[in-house]
C-alpha cells in the first residue's frame, strides 16, 4: 500500500497544485477583472491595497498551477494569505476561531501554499521539465 501510495504522490500533487492555483488565480480575477463571474463589489482598483493582493494572486496562481518556481510563488502566497487571516480576518475575541472570523478560507490557503513551499516541485512541473528542479 505505501508503494502505491508513493507511486501516486506526483499525481497527487498535481492534480492540488493545479485546483489550488487555479483558485487562487480565480480570487485575484475576480476582483480585478470581474471573471469569471462578477464581483460583488464591482472590481477593486489595481493601485489599492487589494488590487496588489490581487495581483499576487493572479500571478502566483498561474505560477503554481503549472509548477513554474513554485517555491517563490507559494513562500509569497503563504505570507499573503497569512497576513489575510491575521489582520484581516482575526481579532482578539476571535483569534482561533476561523469558523467566526471567516477566515477558514485564508488559513487553509496558507497551509498549502507552505505544504507546497516545503515539497516544492513535482516531477510533472515546469521547474522539473525546464529547469530539472524539484
Amino acid at each position: 500500500m505505501n508503494q502505491t501510495l508513493n507511486n501516486l504522490r506526483p499525481a497527487i500533487f498535481l492534480f492540488v497544485r493545479i485546483i489550488v492555483g487555479y483558485m487562487i488565480f480565480s480570487h485575484g480575477a475576480i476582483r480585478i477583472w470581474d471573471f469569471p463571474v462578477p464581483h460583488h463589489s464591482g472590481g477593486v482598483p489595481v493601485l489599492s491595497f487589494m488590487g496588489f493582493g490581487s495581483i499576487l494572486e493572479i500571478v502566483g496562481g498561474i505560477l503554481i498551477l503549472l509548477g513554474w518556481y513554485i517555491r517563490p510563488a507559494a513562500f509569497i502566497l503563504c505570507g499573503e494569505m497569512a497576513y489575510a487571516y491575521f489582520f484581516m480576518h482575526a481579532s482578539w475575541n476571535d483569534f482561533l476561531l476561523p469558523s467566526q472570523n471567516h477566515g477558514e478560507l485564508a488559513a487553509i490557503y496558507a497551509l498549502a501554499f507552505l505544504l507546497m513551499f516545503v515539497a516544492g516541485a513535482d516531477k510533472w512541473s515546469l521547474d522539473y521539465k525546464v529547469r530539472g528542479v524539484l
